[in-house]
């Protein structure tokens, strides 16, 4: 799993990377990255992003053995439970969603792709 916590122009934006099952028979993510070959590649947002507007988030996904789905999971910051937004796939390993413009509204973003 991978965390970064961010301020960017008043929005606090935690990024969390999730590879497929976070445990499974014990196995911690990395073990599982390793043991199956499943990759998750997004590079966190740099620069703030405009509040109350759609988002785009895009990843990389590898699975060897093959992906049912991705999802981006989100809510606003410090906010209750998470939203699950299912990723489209555009090209090879390639995926991609928006995240809609009411989750963006508040203060900022947390999400996670699994």
């Amino acid at each position: 799993m991978y965390e970064e916590s961010r301020s960017l122009g008043g929005w606090r934006v935690q990024v969390t990377l999730v590879v497929g099952l976070v445990f499974l028979a014990g196995l911690n993510t990395l073990a599982l990255a390793q043991a199956t070959g499943l990759a998750i590649d997004h590079a966190p947002f740099t620069r703030p992003q405009r509040r109350g507007a759609p988002l785009l988030i895009e990843a990389t996904i590898t699975a060897p053995a093959g992906l049912r789905k991705a999802e981006v999971f989100c809510r606003t910051v410090g906010g209750g439970d998470f939203t699950a937004i299912p990723m489209e796939s555009v090209a090879e390993n390639r995926y991609r969603t928006i995240i809609p413009d009411w989750l963006t509204a508040g203060q900022g973003l947390e999400y996670y792709i699994t």
